[in-house]
């Protein structure tokens, strides 16, 4: 995830590849005004270790405790994540997204 402020132009990809280089990739989809998000597409590669996204860091200072997930995306079929779901998590904008100050996919 960047470190810095980008100015966000949609859709934004990011990839996590795991040591043999298949990737979980997500794509955020929003408004480019308001970075209002729309939807966010996951799509794992076959064989691909990664079958976790996560929001932030939980207990401990670990990604893998964080209270926001997105678990077991295991197909390469990609997996829409609505608006809707987001704000459940408290994600409405793109710059929610970021605040998290870490994104990482894991097992």
């Amino acid at each position: 995830m960047p470190s810095s402020s980008p100015v966000w132009v949609s859709p934004v990809t990011w990839a996590f590849p795991d040591y043999a280089g298949k990737a979980v990739s997500v794509t955020f989809v929003f408004d480019n005004t308001t970075f209002a998000l729309t939807a966010v597409t996951v799509v794992t590669q076959p064989g691909c270790l990664y079958k976790n996204i996560y929001f932030g860091l939980g207990a401990g200072g670990t990604p893998e405790t964080t209270l926001v997930s997105f678990p077991n995306i295991v197909s390469s079929v990609p997996r829409v994540i609505t608006a809707a779901t987001l704000a459940g998590f408290g994600f409405t904008t793109m710059n929610d997204i970021a605040a998290t100050g870490n994104i990482t996919a894991g097992p």
